[in-house]
């Protein structure tokens, strides 16, 4: 149960650091790299569940569901494509301040429902 626990919290921690994180950056770059580190964080929780043996037919306590997986694929991809594209244009010397702030917005955005879905599934 032990090491239970501490797989389960050292992420806990690590999407509250990204938190903390998202709420200092201040230009455009900062806010996709703490975007990132917050995606990374719930990736990581989203992971772990990924890793536990599929649930049969009657679920067990630790087990993970094959529906929950492929949602979690999905909104992983999602999240993944909306930051790297946001961190293209915050990137590009071309981008305007307002191409930056739809993408972040679309970032965030795409990271929010990934972290809300772990909450729903009662992951995080």
């Amino acid at each position: 149960m032990r090491g239970l626990a501490a797989r389960l919290l050292a992420p806990c921690l690590l999407a509250a650091l990204a938190a903390c994180a998202s709420l200092e950056a201040e230009t455009p770059a900062q806010r996709v790299f703490a975007l990132k580190a917050e995606y990374r964080a719930v990736l990581a929780l989203a992971v772990g569940y990924e890793s536990l043996p599929r649930c049969p037919v009657a679920p067990t306590p630790v087990c993970s569901e094959p529906a929950v997986v492929d949602l979690l694929r999905r909104a992983d991809g999602r999240a993944e494509i909306a930051l790297d594209g946001a961190e293209q244009v915050v990137r590009s010397p071309a981008a305007s301040e307002g191409a930056a702030a739809l993408a972040l917005e679309a970032a965030g955005a795409a990271v929010a429902v990934f972290r809300q879905l772990l909450i729903d599934e009662g992951i995080l």
